[in-house]
């Protein structure tokens, strides 16, 4: 049970103290949001936090892309936008509807 937690989907609004979740007579944890298959869903299904995240680690990848270069000095730009295209591109478009 410790690895165990749902999301409570609602409109808005916090949990009533008297809603708890139980799982064979154990209470399961609470919580807002959850990562699953990389994308954060969150209690009222906004997307600000799933976009939010994939940004942070789309920056990442980039910043990564940025300092192999500078160590490298000057390249190609056909070889810097390949990297772009296979770091940094499918985080931001992964879960594309």
């Amino acid at each position: 049970m410790e690895k165990t937690s749902i999301v409570v989907f609602r409109r808005g609004g916090l949990l009533s103290r008297n809603e708890k979740w139980y799982y064979k007579n154990a209470l399961v944890n609470v919580e807002s949001s959850y990562k699953y298959l990389g994308l954060v869903i969150s209690y009222n299904i906004n997307l600000k936090n799933t976009v939010s995240d994939l940004a942070i680690r789309a920056k990442k990848a980039y910043i990564q892309i940025l300092a192999i270069t500078n160590k490298l000095g000057h390249i190609p730009p056909n070889i810097f936008f390949k990297l772009f295209d296979s770091k940094v591109q499918p985080i931001l478009l992964y879960g594309e509807i």
